[in-house]
């Protein structure tokens, strides 16, 4: 599970959740004081996404398009 760093001049204003049958979302507010909290904090959530996105597109390519459901006609003459 991938980690996020808040910086000592961020501080959490809200949070909640909300559940949709097998499918949690956190809802998660922080209010940064300091600029470089902000880009660090921006900078993790892109780099988080990247990462979710490269292994999406790998468990993608790995799998097979289902096979056609095609009669076969051979010998039908």
């Amino acid at each position: 599970m991938p980690m996020i760093y808040v910086g000592e001049k961020s501080r959490l204003k809200s949070h909640s959740a909300v559940v949709k049958g097998s499918k949690s979302i956190v809802r998660v507010e922080i209010e940064c004081l300091d600029a470089l909290d902000l880009y660090s904090l921006l900078r993790e959530l892109d780099d988080m996404a990247v990462r979710q996105a490269t292994v999406t597109d790998k468990s993608e390519k790995g799998k097979r398009a289902k096979p056609l459901m095609i009669e076969d006609l051979r010998g039908r003459n």
